[in-house]
Parts: structure tokens; sequence; C-alpha cells
């Protein structure tokens, strides 16, 4: 009969040096030689580790084993079912140990979870809410998520998942309390406690034995393997040393026993020993082993108290992410510490922020500096490739594109990039080829879903396109880009109301987005609610008073209510913000031609004509005859402004764009342009024209008066 401990230590060993193979072969002959629960749990673990998820579950499901003496496999067993698609299954193996009646309430306490999974609780509850949320059982996972914290304030995943449920009900107080930190459930059995307690003996032996070539055979620590092989091979161990008159550390499973047998703990007693048979002695005050325990304990709690303090300052920055509110986020990320500042992880969530207030250029500026210092990580690369999308940085998306391919051709953001690049190209085809890739490689990543649906819009391909934002929503119900794209898909379909109501969820969702604001009011415009639309873009300047589009868009609700004084002081403002937007003239100058002013009408419309003399902005045809266009429609079908220096000169033709909102929360920066209608000026000049020539005519007459009795020879 083979003794079991040896080849345990080699299987833990070989799995912590990622030799899954070998530990794979040890964990068979250890199964084959005794078919325990134990050994069943280190063949199941071995295929796991290897990522064989379907063997891991078929070892479980076939072999019998008592859930409540052996919680390790049944939850081992739960997550290959999660890792398999198995989702009631593996809810139902977890709560089962805790109830039997699996119909009835599936909420159970820290106690109850405790009392069957031991410190592995925290982890128990961490599936659990996964879980839960996989069923779309709100209640249930963020009650499980919440748990987990409690027990495990460590479980950074668990605060994610917890945001995307519900920020506002999140206490990062009550979550992260250093007081209420339990080492066991955190830490586990506290084998560093242990380590560092036997390093205090070992030192204090040191001072007793001086380090000589006979005693210093073993002293490295030995590693987790060691520590498991039994009483009975230290002892063949120690026999054999002696017989060899050899002096060999012996390492024993408890520290504890080792101190009780070579040192004493009396506090009065002192040792005396003799070094190499000299006369001189040394004196030693030992400390007590109670004591030197109780202050590594301490230690180790000061050390995780420390830790928690910086966990909280991160939930704290990154909570105010999750609830929109950027600039206050980007304030509490300065806070940290600058070593954990300049990481990819801080600086691609300031990327983040900068991102989803619309300020691109320093988004990218962000995300190029985590490319720098950490150019391995892939999170949040999909934003960075859509910042440069919005700026038309075709180079540089197109040199991103091609290292992210070359470098990891399995994550959903590679494949979001290249799928914006081909976009940015106008080549959808392309574009919705590469974003169904990354929906293939991970079929939870909600933005792939979000650009996907954009992709197909531009393809007309409008039922796919919802399709794909529903299961955006399904998967993340935060994601308020995808309820903007469900708008823009009912807008397409003139269905107002519901493009309305969809609008308005997603401002629910990130209600400090004042570009969400504008979008709604040119809704709420649309549904003859002007003055709540002009009320909500007031807010909007408060949020962003440098927002031209917000201003844009206010004028020309007031031209549409003619109010037109307002209306022109507004789009006087805008010509001094923007002086190279061909729009602004061109509605300053309708203004003047309604209120009669038709050498300003003219001076207007031919700087329009000037910024832009080749009309690019003329697409809208329903405007080539100025007096059938009416107030609304001009609102409704005018596009949005450029906020750079240089003029848009690539129109759409709604006010919605392809990837505004939807994506990033602002809108893009290539807007489209009011038409300028060429008639209309034509129409202005002629009637200029006539009125110089009847002036003239009249000046000939006063000058040369002629008799109406006056036959034409006469004349």
């Amino acid at each position: 009969m083979i003794i079991q401990d040896p080849i345990k230590a080699a299987i833990w060993f070989a799995l912590d040096n990622y030799a899954y193979p070998d530990a794979i072969f040890l964990s068979e002959r250890l199964y084959a030689e005794a078919s325990n629960e134990e050994n069943l749990y280190i063949l199941a673990t071995a295929y796991y580790r290897s990522g064989k998820y379907n063997v891991a579950y078929s070892i479980l499901s076939r072999n019998k084993y008592n859930p409540h003496k052996s919680s390790n496999c049944h939850f081992l067993r739960a997550k290959c079912c999660f890792h398999l698609g198995k989702i009631e299954e593996a809810a139902n193996l977890l709560v089962e140990p805790i109830n039997d009646d699996l119909l009835s309430d599936r909420i159970f306490s820290k106690e109850d979870l405790i009392h069957v999974y031991g410190e592995n609780a925290s982890f128990v509850a961490q599936l659990l809410g996964q879980l839960f949320n996989k069923l779309e059982d709100t209640k249930a996972s963020t009650h499980y998520y919440t748990l987990s914290l409690k027990l495990n304030p460590f479980l950074w995943y668990s605060y994610e998942k917890l945001l995307q449920i519900e920020p506002s009900k999140v206490d990062i107080d009550q979550l992260f309390n250093a007081e209420k930190l339990d080492l066991k459930f955190s830490c586990g059995r506290k084998e560093s406690i242990q380590q560092d307690t036997q390093m205090i003996i070992d030192n204090e032996q040191t001072l007793v034995n001086p380090v000589t070539v006979k005693n210093n055979s073993s002293s490295i620590l030995t590693r987790r393997s060691s520590r498991l092989i039994n009483s009975d091979q230290r002892s063949i161990k120690e026999n054999s040393s002696a017989a060899k008159k050899l002096v060999v550390v012996d390492r024993p499973v408890t520290p504890v026993k080792r101190c009780r047998r070579k040192i004493s703990f009396d506090k009065s007693k002192k040792i005396v020993k003799k070094n190499n048979n000299e006369n001189d002695s040394t004196t030693i005050q030992v400390i007590p082993f109670d004591i030197a325990k109780n202050g590594v304990k301490t230690s180790e709690r000061s050390s995780a108290n420390c830790l928690i303090e910086l966990i909280k300052k991160f939930a704290i920055a990154y909570k105010r992410l999750a609830e929109y509110r950027c600039r206050d986020a980007i304030e509490y990320f300065k806070k940290l510490p600058t070593n954990h500042y300049n990481t990819g992880f801080v600086l691609s969530m300031i990327g983040r922020c900068h991102f989803e207030m619309g300020s691109y250029e320093d988004a990218i500026n962000c995300f190029k500096n985590c490319r720098k210092i950490e150019p391995y990580r892939l999170q949040g690369l999909e934003i960075y490739s859509t910042a440069l999308w919005h700026l038309q940085k075709e180079l540089e998306l197109s040199c991103l594109s091609q290292e992210l391919i070359q470098f990891d051709k399995l994550s959903p953001e590679t494949w979001c990039v290249a799928g914006n690049c081909f976009s940015l190209q106008k080549d959808h085809e392309i574009s919705i080829k590469f974003l169904k890739r990354a929906i293939q490689v991970d079929p939870n990543f909600s933005y792939a879903y979000t650009l996907l649906g954009h992709e197909l819009i531009s393809a007309d391909e409008l039922d796919n396109a919802m399709s794909c934002f529903v299961n955006a929503t399904r998967i993340d119900p935060r994601h308020y880009n995808a309820w903007c794209g469900i708008s823009l898909i009912y807008y397409k379909q003139e269905k107002y109301d519901l493009a309305y109501q969809n609008y308005k969820r997603a401002l629910d969702i990130s209600p400090y987005n004042p570009i969400l604001m504008c979008h709604l009011a040119i809704l709420m415009h649309h549904l003859k609610k002007s003055r709540d639309a002009i009320n909500l873009l007031n807010e909007a300047t408060k949020i962003d008073p440098q927002n031209v589009n917000i201003k844009y868009q206010r004028a020309l609700i007031r031209f549409s209510l003619e109010e037109y004084d307002q209306s022109l002081a507004e789009l006087e403002e805008l010509k001094t913000m923007v002086p190279k937007e061909s729009v602004v003239f061109f509605l300053i100058g309708r203004i003047h031609k309604i209120r009669g002013e038709t050498h300003l009408a003219l001076l207007n419309f031919s700087w329009a004509v000037h910024i832009d003399p080749k009309g690019s902005a003329n697409q809208h045809k329903e405007f080539t005859e100025p007096n059938q266009t009416s107030p609304e429609e001009l609102i409704i079908h005018t596009g949005h402004l450029d906020t750079s220096s240089e003029m848009s000169s690539t129109p759409t033709t709604t006010p919605f764009t392809q990837r505004s909102t939807y994506i990033t929360g602002p809108i893009n920066s290539n807007y489209s342009n009011i038409s300028i209608d060429m008639a209309e000026i034509d129409e202005l000049i002629d009637a200029e024209i006539d009125e110089e020539e009847l002036e003239q005519d009249d000046e000939i007459d006063s000058e040369y008066p002629i008799d109406s009795n006056a036959t034409e020879e006469d004349i």
C-alpha cells in the first residue's frame, strides 16, 4: 500500500507550479489507491485548474459524496456547472445542503452559509450572487453579493457586480468595515500567521544554537506540500538522520507542537547553551509563544485594516463612476496614493470618466498613459477605440487594432476595436463580422452588443439591431447606451412615445449626462412639450455651460416657438464660440429674414455659404422650399454642431448620430448641419435687386417727369 500524503504533497506541488498534466496523472493514481471524498476533490481540482470543466463536473457527478462533510466537492461542482452554463443546477447544488426544499425562498443568512461551507462561505455567497444574477433574481443576487462582502471585504468583483445592480443602495461603510473583519473568512486558515510565528521561533533557536555547517542543513521554510507529509514520515526521517549522526531541523505540521517540544515557555526561564564546547555562554530571555503569536496576529490585522482602508478609497471613487458622477469620480481617484494612481486600472477608469463627459482628447491621453504603463491591459480599450472613432483618428485606431489582434485574439475588446476601425472606414459589413466575433468570444460582453446594434442600424437591419440592444440590457440593465439604441430605433420608426420612454430610462441611469438631456429635449419638443424641453436644456447648461450643442438646440426650440429675440441672442453667443459653423449663420439669417431685415439676412447667408462653399450641409430636400418648412420640422431634422475648431464635413440625416450618446454618453463631434437653402438665398437676392431697380426708376421719374398727355413722339 502506498502512503498517500507524499502523493498529495506532490500533487499540490505540481498544481502550484502549473504542471497540470502531472497533477492529473498523480491525482488519478491517488484516487485509484483510495477512493475517498478527499481524493475525489483533489482529482476534480486538478481537472478544473487545467480548464477541463466538463471532466471535473462528470467526475463529481458520477461519484457519491456527502455534501455536508465534503462541502468543497459541492462547491467545486457548482463552479463547474457555472462554467458549463448549467445555472439552475448550480444554484440548486449550493442551496440544497442548507434547505432541501428547493421551492422555498432561496435567500439564506450568513450563519446558514457558514454552518455548511465554513470558511469558504464568502466565495459561495459570491457564486450565488452570480447565479441569481443570471437567473434575473435581482433581490437574491443583491443579497448574496452583499453577504460575500460582509464576510470578505477583499472580494472586489462582488462590489463591481453590486454596483451594476443598484449603486444608490450600496453602503460603503457597512461593506468595508475594518472593525467587523474576520480574518478566518477573508484570509482562510491563517497559514501566514503560522509561518510568521515559525520564523519567530526559528530566530530564537538560531540565537540559542548559532548557525553552523551542521545545524544549517534545513533552514529554509518549507512549502505547503511539505506540511502535508504525516508524522510517520517525519519519524522515519528523524531516525535515518540520527543513524548518520547529522542534526536535521524538524518541520512539523503545527508549529505549536514543535515549540512545546523544543522550548520551555516559562517566562522566567533562561537558556544557557555552550557554543562549540567553549567556556563562554549566552543568556537569552525567551519570548513566550503566546505573546509571539498574539504579536503576529496584531500585525496581520493591522495590515488587513490598512488594505481595507485602501480598498474603501477605491470603492468610493468607483461608486461615483457607477453613478456617472464622473467629475467627482476623477477627484476621488486623484486622492489615491501615487503608486496606486499610476496604475493601469486607475488610469483606465479616469479615461472612462473623461469619455463619459465627452472629453475625448483627455480620455485618449489617459488610455495612452495606461498603455505605456501596462501594455498588457485590455480592460477599457473598447472605450479607447470609440474615443478614437469619434475624433476620426483612423491611423491610431488601425494601429491599435493590429496590436491587439497580434496580442490576444480571444479577447472581446480586441474585436470591438477591430469593429470600430472598419466602422470608421465605412466598411460596415466587416465591422459587423468582427463585432459578432467579439460576442462569440464573450457572450456576456454587453458593449459588443451595443456596438453591433449601431452597425446593424447603419445597414438598415432594425430588427436585428433591436435584438442586440435588448441582449445588452439583459446582461447589464444599467447599460444606458443600449436603452438609447432602443430609443433610436423607435425614433426611426416614428414611435416617438416609446422613444421618449426609453430615453427617459437612460437618463434615470445617467442623470448627470447633459447630452442625454439634450436628446431627450428634442423628443419632448417633438411631442409638443417645448417648455419642458427648454427647462431640461437649462438644467443641462448648468451641468455643462460650454456645451454648444445644448445652446444650439435651445436656440432652435425658441426659433420654433417664434421667440426670435431669445433665439438670436443664443445664436450670437454661439457665433463667438464656434465661428466656423455655417448652420449658426444660416439660422441667424433666417431670423433676420423673418424680421424683415433683408440686408442682415443676406450678410449672414453669405457668411454661411463662404464657410461651406460646397453646400455639403444641403442634405435635406425638404428645405428647398422654405415656405413649406415648419418650425417643428426644422428642429427635428436639424443636426448638431461641430464642437471642434474645424467645420464638420460629414453630415448625417437625423439628430441622433450613429454612435452619439448610445455608445459614449456625449455626442459624436461630427454632427450634421442644418441645410443651407440656396433657393431661399437666391429669392432674397432677387427681391433686393428688384427693390433697387424700383428705387432707381423712382429717382429717374422724379428727375425726368413724364407728361401723361404727351404722345409717344414727345417722349
